[in-house]
């Protein structure tokens, strides 16, 4: 391999490339339909054929061709590798769209089609996949949140269904109540405190929604627009916000209800999710990740985290925390386990799974991910540890 050939790579690896999860409305525009998702997968292989094609000759001194040649559309060399685990197996009734296991008796709820009805359901089931209840919930249903039988599920805001819908789900009950936003209000996030309710970010506020007798009620409004990512932290209770502003906010519910916002970071960093050591973890070059310390980030916008950091094998697309670790899902395909151990020796992996691409992931109460594919194929992953 020749010096340029090391130059052009490393130059590829090391600048950050745009990236269409850090636009506005992420989770409406990256998943919410199949159809599309499909075709921007086929589309993305076509165009990874092309610029494999296109090559750029390398002139000898003498004006003749040269024996080497530098392929532009190559990608760069991962930080790390680490050799594919066998494929995961499906689980449950194999399709799915979003998916939540975080319940302490060891179940997960998701949603799917309903046959060949032409409606969509939520369904329980225990970690085996067995069924254990299902409920109606409209046809706009795309994502759920849960929290010990306790289930918010959402979706809509797009060309399909223009309005977003938010449905409360009592898996201890049956009981289910709906409510719809306004056509240019789309909901882009739902988090669930500790005590199941739920903080919805919206196009223009995060709206604290609870149950009041038999209807969705507003607890309260925060006034922060245009969020793409809202996380809770368990330890205390707050909450964290991320902007395609490139603002990071902390919000601080109070006992009425409502909230007041505490930190501002301003940080173009893509929030992820929460770490169970009250940090955050966000991206922090185009393949590293890294925990930011809200209580000792500065506010601006600094350069890139130089502690806490993770090299990864690409880019990541979606975080999620388990028992001792976490699950990272990466654009493009494929997914990797990194332990407490791998995350502080800064990886490898402590085990990968190369072949499916992870639209919306859980962990469940065994450490197993399970996650939706983009053929909206429900599939579990649990590795060698």
């Amino acid at each position: 391999m020749s010096a340029i050939e090391d130059l052009l790579r490393d130059a590829l690896q090391d600048t950050p490339t745009p990236d269409a999860s850090s636009y506005p409305g992420t989770v409406i525009r990256q998943r919410v339909h199949r159809a599309r998702q499909r075709m921007a997968v086929v589309s993305g292989v076509a165009a990874a054929a092309v610029i494999a094609a296109v090559v750029v000759p390398l002139v000898s001194l003498n004006g003749g061709p040269a024996t080497s040649k530098v392929q532009v559309g190559q990608s760069p060399r991962p930080h790390h590798s680490a050799a594919p685990t066998a494929q995961a197996a499906p689980f449950a009734g194999g399709t799915g769209y979003g998916v939540s296991c975080v319940d302490l008796r060891g179940r997960c709820v998701y949603v799917t089609d309903r046959g060949n009805t032409g409606q969509r359901q939520l369904v329980e089931t225990n970690l085996r996949g067995r069924q254990l209840g299902h409920w109606p919930v409209p046809m706009s249903a795309q994502f759920v949140n849960s929290r010990n039988g306790v289930a918010w599920v959402w979706g809509g805001g797009d060309g399909a269904y223009p309005q977003s819908q938010l449905t409360f789900v009592d898996t201890n009950n049956g009981q289910t109540f709906t409510r719809t936003q306004p056509a240019n209000d789309p909901i882009t996030d739902v988090a669930l405190d500790q005590s199941s309710s739920a903080w919805v970010a919206t196009a223009s506020a995060i709206v604290h929604v609870g149950v009041q007798g038999n209807a969705l009620v507003t607890l309260g409004t925060v006034p922060i627009r245009s969020t793409d990512r809202i996380v809770v932290d368990q330890n205390n209770g707050h909450l964290w916000a991320w902007s395609h502003r490139d603002t990071l906010t902390e919000i601080m519910p109070t006992a009425s209800g409502g909230a007041r916002t505490g930190t501002t970071i301003g940080s173009s960093r893509q929030l992820f999710a929460m770490a169970d050591n009250g940090r955050l973890w966000v991206r922090n070059r185009p393949r590293q990740l890294a925990q930011l310390d809200p209580t000792t980030e500065s506010a601006g916008a600094p350069g890139p985290l130089t502690t806490g950091v993770l090299d990864l094998p690409g880019k990541p697309e979606l975080v999620t925390p388990a028992s001792g670790g976490i699950y990272v899902g990466f654009f493009g395909g494929g997914l990797a386990y990194y332990s407490s151990a791998a995350i502080a020796a800064d990886g490898p992996p402590t085990a990968r799974l190369s072949s499916p691409h992870a639209e919306v992931m859980s962990v469940a109460l065994d450490n197993a991910a399970i996650f939706s594919t983009y053929g909206a194929q429900l599939e579990r992953w649990k590795p060698s540890r």
